[in-house]
């Protein structure tokens, strides 16, 4: 038994047409003379930027980006963050004089939908991922259900509109969206 979980480099590990397409996705490590972005998640809808505390114990530290993706395989070599700075100029905005201190980014992957995917792909090989760069905040739920289905062999009738099935007739053209961050 198979369960194929590479994120971005899924679909290159297979011969089987997976409903999904990579990105990139990129944040920085930012100081703030606010000590509230280490103890809060901020999603500013107006400047369009996201925050998360890096460790959560109010220290002025916190992770923020844009969400947007840059579509791309995970082969791609040398990503260029073309609005990196008017990205810092939106965050001084909405909360002051802000440092960066550290950028970096990684592949994702997104289904049609923006929400993640499981199920049986092929005989005794299942999928799952499109987490959107939200794996380590929703697959270990979602994996669960995967295995607990593959173990009662027995469908999961609460998380439907998760399931790989949703996405059939996927050509493989659509637009990635912006990140769901209320999952």
């Amino acid at each position: 038994m198979i369960i194929l979980s590479a994120g971005a480099w899924s679909k290159y590990l297979i011969n089987v047409k997976l409903p999904v397409k990579t990105y990139y996705c990129w944040a920085s490590l930012f100081l703030s003379k606010k000590k509230e972005v280490g103890s809060n998640i901020i999603y500013d809808y107006v400047n369009n930027f996201y925050s998360r505390p890096v460790i959560g114990l109010g220290f002025p530290l916190a992770i923020m980006g844009d969400g947007k993706a840059i579509e791309t395989t995970p082969l791609q070599q040398n990503i260029c963050i073309e609005d990196k700075n008017e990205v810092s100029a939106r965050i001084s905005r909405r909360l002051g004089e802000v440092k960066e201190l550290y950028t970096s980014g990684s592949f994702c992957e997104a289904t049609p939908d923006m929400r993640p995917a499981y199920g049986k792909i092929a005989e005794n090989v299942y999928f799952i991922g499109g987490f959107n760069g939200y794996g380590a905040e929703v697959g270990p739920g979602l994996a669960h259900v995967l295995v607990e289905e593959i173990l009662s062999k027995k469908e999961d009738t609460y998380f439907t509109e998760y399931r790989l099935e949703r996405l059939n007739g996927y050509d493989g053209n659509f637009e990635i969206g912006q990140e769901p961050h209320e999952l």
